[in-house]
């Protein structure tokens, strides 16, 4: 997870090694921002997870948040040892504040391996542990009603996308809930055999600030 300072101006600063540790979140922010563009085969994501995931930080919130970073970034690459890393950096010392992140590492895992009713257990559990925290409830939606959906727990999609388009509004604005609640929709409308009603929110979703990469899982 080290990076070091490279920079010919920097003086004495060019010797200084960065960690997650020491600076921060940055590195699970940066792979989610990256995956939400859809930059996945960026140096910021793929490539730098796999690069650093052999060093578990100290800190166990640090590890939790990029674990579920590198989790939702190699469901998306169906990268299996990305995994496996994001498992075992889950695996240590978990705040009760946190406890949803491995809830939704665990979800992850279950997707890749193909589990369907355990994913959808899963993310009806991540529901009600994230509920204290809108910001992780919301980030991570699309995945949520996926499992949900393949699962044919259609009152349970529909009664989340409710509860979630509740918490956006009282938030600024907020493009990936946004596009996962149309994407959801449209899921649903498709799954129900309304055309018309699945067209008009893939309309939404296309027409949202910017249509998240992540919201295409």
């Amino acid at each position: 997870m080290r990076r070091r300072n490279d920079s010919p101006t920097s003086g004495p600063r060019n010797q200084v090694e960065f960690s997650v540790d020491t600076v921060g979140n940055g590195f699970a922010a940066a792979m989610i921002t990256e995956l939400s563009f859809g930059n996945i085969l960026s140096p910021g994501t793929c490539a730098a997870a796999r690069r650093h995931a052999t060093q578990i930080p100290d800190d166990p919130v640090f590890s939790l948040t990029a674990a579920a970073a590198m989790a939702e970034l190699a469901m998306v690459t169906m990268d299996h040892a990305l995994l496996e890393d994001a498992v075992a950096w889950s695996r240590r010392e978990v705040l009760p504040a946190l406890r949803y992140l491995p809830t939704l590492i665990d979800l992850v895992a279950m997707v890749l391996g193909e589990d369907v009713e355990q994913a959808a257990n899963l993310a009806e559990q991540y529901w009600k542990e994230s509920a204290a925290v809108t910001a992780s409830r919301l980030y991570p939606l699309s995945i949520l009603q996926e499992a949900l959906i393949c699962a044919g727990r259609l009152e349970a999609a529909e009664a989340m996308i409710d509860d979630a388009i509740g918490l956006v509004g009282g938030m600024d604005p907020a493009p990936l809930p946004v596009c996962a609640i149309h994407l959801a929709n449209a899921r649903l409308a498709g799954v129900a055999g309304s055309r018309a009603a699945a067209n008009r929110h893939a309309v939404e979703l296309l027409a949202s600030p910017r249509s998240m990469a992540s919201c295409s899982l």
